[in-house]
Order: C-alpha cells, then structure tokens, then sequence
C-alpha cells in the first residue's frame, strides 16, 4: 500500500481535535458566558472513526436561545473566523485535515426533548461542557430507556442502528 493511500485510510478522533476543540471552548465560554449550558462532541470524530474530510460535529445548548437559527448562529461566526488564526488550525491542515466544525445549536427548552440525534451521542459523545450535569443526566436518562426498550445497537460493514423494539408488536408505539 503506498503512503497516499495509507493516510486515505487512517482514522481520526478527538485526540487529533484537542487544541482546536480547546481552543472553541474557550471562545465559546467567553462568548456565552451563563447562557452556555453544552457543549457536546459526537459523530465520528467523536468515535474516533473521522476520515480527513470528515466535519466536527458539535451540539451546543444554550439559555435563552434566539427563536430563529440564523440568529443562534450569529456569535458563533465570529468564533470561528478565529479559530482558523490559531495555531491549532494551521496544524490540523498541515496534516491534511480539513477542521471545518459544524454545530447545531438548541435552545435549553429543545434540548429537554429526547431527538433521535441522541442515539447517536449515547455511547460515543464527549461532552466538553456541562453546567450542573445537564446533557450526561439527558444521555443516561435516554440510556435507560433504551434499556427499558430491550433496544438493541445493531454493527454491521462499519455501519450501526438502532433497534429500538426488537419485539415490537403491531399496533405498539415506541416513545423514545
């Protein structure tokens, strides 16, 4: 295999993110201020599954969110325009990486909510923040209902999902 190649095919997870990741936290921190109550890395970074392409998918939970997603977005714009003066940035491209971090941001009250977007953080999030234990308590919350559902992580050619009832029966209704 040449090296080309090799590269192609290695993985890439949070250890390799670290600086930047720190370094979004902080801005975040000092941006939000108490309104920050999350901030959550998931997906494949998060596994540690990550290609070079692969994006840095975060959730931020926030207080007192603006109703419209444009206007939740607005002070992250700023922040990330910053974070590619950083050092940490430079570095990640310099080993191919492309540290494009894409965020979806909830409001507290959203976040309360069970969102099918979990199942994918329940075994592999890493939570970076967390005032008052807020998105660990939602996890295992969501993780024993899982439980209660007999719900099952089905792993198959590098691919999952979840089976949430396997002994569904006509006419049940699962409620996450």
């Amino acid at each position: 295999m040449q090296e080309g190649q090799r590269a192609m095919r290695r993985t890439i997870g949070y250890f390799e993110y670290r600086g930047l990741l720190d370094a979004f936290v902080g801005l975040v921190q000092h941006a939000l201020g108490e309104r920050l109550v999350s901030l959550v890395l998931y997906g494949s970074v998060a596994r540690g599954t990550a290609r070079l392409e692969s994006d840095v998918d975060l959730l931020l939970v926030i207080r007192e969110a603006p109703a419209g997603y444009r206007k939740r977005l607005q002070p992250l714009l700023p922040i990330l325009r910053e974070l590619r003066k950083y050092p940490c940035w430079a570095a990640l491209e310099g080993q191919g990486l492309t540290p494009f971090l894409s965020v979806l941001v909830l409001s507290l009250e959203e976040a309360k909510e069970n969102h099918y977007l979990y199942l994918d953080m329940v075994e592999d999030a890493r939570i970076l923040v967390d005032r008052d234990s807020f998105f660990q308590g939602k996890l295992q919350s969501l993780q024993q209902r899982l439980k209660e559902l007999g719900a099952k992580k089905i792993r198959r050619n590098g691919d999952w999902y979840w089976d949430l009832k396997p002994d569904l029966k006509l006419g049940d209704e699962v409620i996450l």
